[in-house]
């Protein structure tokens, strides 16, 4: 669950990003503080009972024949996660709101780069990217599977479960609606960053600018984050920096000349090799 000082960073975050929506000319860290939240609610009550659906999925017909050894209960776990059906919805959810989440990137790198126009992901290629990145999540044995950290939740809890005082069930339920809200703030948490971070790279990469600022965006995390605010960086290279943690609000802000004064806090450039950025003639927007 978040900590005082996640929740304390976000209420701050997001009532100036309200604040400046209402005031009629917010900055694009201001617009990205108020819009990111309002994708964080949807995407987190959505994600929710999937989740919880996900950790009962094995429990559908009952308790009868759950395995008694952790191996051969870890091996039944496995196979009931290989249908299909299992992960499904958790899919379709995924999909849905990662393009959710790099459509904001991609609006806030225009906002960023003072161009105007709506940002709609269209590029086939990336959309196909993003599709291999849901899959890979709800796959077993790859590096970030949720499924392997489902099955390996699971088979700690339901030997915990049996031996404690209460039917199995209930202690699993327990269990279940603790781990589901748990994971939901964390997985939601990453993966919004992670695409944001990836489609104002895009965007920048696309429309001619050479080198992006590391940008705390606010409150960032001190210990983790803040040594790198105000840090330069090639566009097109450590695009997956951003996030460094669940939880992780920081952006790449687009550095377009030498002395520039950007982020927030602000940083004043020091980079003389930095060429300045022009405009492009015809600005990619998605397509």
């Amino acid at each position: 669950m978040p900590t005082d000082w996640q929740v304390y960073k976000n209420l701050v975050n997001l009532q100036s990003g309200y604040d400046a929506l209402l005031s009629g000319n917010p900055t694009p860290h201001e617009k990205y503080n108020a819009y990111k939240a309002l994708l964080d609610e949807r995407w987190q009550a959505d994600l929710l009972p999937v989740l919880s659906d996900l950790y009962w999925y094995p429990f559908r017909n009952g308790t009868n024949g759950i395995p008694e050894k952790k191996r051969a209960l870890k091996g039944w776990l496995r196979k009931q996660y290989e249908d299909p059906g299992a992960v499904a919805l958790l899919l379709f959810l995924l999909l849905r709101y990662q393009v959710d989440a790099y459509n904001l990137g991609g609006q806030i790198g225009l906002d960023f780069l003072g161009i105007d126009g709506r940002f709609e992901l269209r590029n086939a290629g990336i959309l196909a990217t993003l599709d291999e990145h849901a899959r890979g999540l709800v796959t077993q044995g790859t590096t970030h599977s949720l499924i392997d950290t489902t099955i390996d939740e699971l088979s700690e809890a339901i030997p915990e479960a049996r031996s404690g005082n209460k039917s199995l069930l209930i202690a699993l339920a327990a269990f279940i609606g603790r781990r589901s809200a748990e994971r939901t703030v964390t997985i939601e948490r990453t993966e919004r960053p992670y695409q944001v971070g990836s489609a104002q790279d895009e965007v920048y990469q696309r429309n001619g600018l050479r080198y992006k600022m590391y940008d705390v965006a606010g409150i960032g995390c001190k210990k983790i984050c803040a040594p790198w605010h105000g840090q330069i960086f090639e566009v097109g290279r450590y695009r997956n920096l951003i996030p460094q943690h669940p939880n992780c609000d920081c952006v790449w802000t687009p550095a377009r000349y030498n002395g520039q004064t950007i982020g927030v806090p602000p940083v004043t450039i020091n980079a003389p090799f930095l060429p300045p950025w022009q405009p492009p003639a015809s600005a990619w927007t998605g397509a």
